[in-house]
């Protein structure tokens, strides 16, 4: 093991075991920075695109997580990567949207189709073994909120 990948394991293990308390803080500043938008307050855009960076980066590395014995298929692994890559293309594709960036909803499609096959394949794989502890109820619940967020984003907007 190099010196590298040891490195970027012990982030992955940091970032994991304190994932929701993360996520919760940088949700407190997403709703801070769009309280400030709904004031009129500049700082509002440097502050809401510096949390949904840093919480797509956060979702990125979850990708790289151990997965555990039981289960722990070369499928898993893709699955486990898909689904840290729909949440950080999701958050990605929400910011574009929120800021009216171009090619908005390419990415909007791209992220909700990837999110939707993440799904899928984490509901058969809890369904083929219920004690299957590579795919845990926030990650479910984490990937049908994004999804429907996202999916309110490219229907609704």
């Amino acid at each position: 093991m190099s010196f590298l990948e040891g490195k970027k394991k012990e982030i992955v293990q940091k970032i994991n075991k304190n994932l929701i308390a993360f996520e919760i803080i940088i949700l407190v500043i997403i709703l801070i920075s769009l309280g400030l938008k709904s004031f009129g307050i500049g700082f509002w855009n440097p502050l809401f695109v510096f949390s949904f960076g840093t919480l797509a980066i956060l979702y990125y590395f979850t990708g790289f997580r151990e997965i555990s014995d039981e289960g722990g298929s070369k499928l898993t692994r893709f699955v486990i990567k898909l689904s840290s890559f729909g949440y950080s293309m999701a958050l990605i594709a929400i910011l574009f949207k929120m800021m009216q960036y171009k090619n908005d909803f390419l990415l909007l499609k791209i992220s909700l189709t990837t999110l939707v096959v993440a799904l899928a394949f984490k509901i058969y794989f809890i369904e083929k073994s219920p004690k299957n502890k590579n795919f845990t109820k926030p990650d479910l619940i984490r990937n049908v909120i994004l999804a429907g967020v996202v999916a309110y984003f490219y229907f609704f907007t």
